[in-house]
């Protein structure tokens, strides 16, 4: 038989936590994990950053050095930064 005390808490760990929060603690594997980036938030974050060197915005998006420079390029060019 399960000790009073014990059922008690695990009673209690459930229902004080969030589902989410059990679920982690039980199954993460069955939470979503943080969602990839879509290739125009890359392309953004590129343009909002265009005084980086280009091999920090390769590092920090995974982005090809040529796709970064088609990017910056297209940003310098009058109207390229509404793109």
């Amino acid at each position: 038989m399960l000790d009073p005390e014990r059922w008690k808490q695990a009673f209690f760990d459930y229902s004080t936590s969030s589902f989410a929060e059990i679920l982690h603690r039980a199954a993460p594997h069955l939470l979503p994990g943080p969602s990839e980036p879509t290739r125009e938030e890359l392309e953004a974050f590129v343009r909002r950053h265009s005084g980086w060197p280009i091999s920090r915005l390769r590092a920090a998006t995974g982005l090809a050095e040529e796709d970064i420079r088609a990017l910056l390029q297209g940003a310098a060019e009058p109207g390229g930064a509404d793109r």
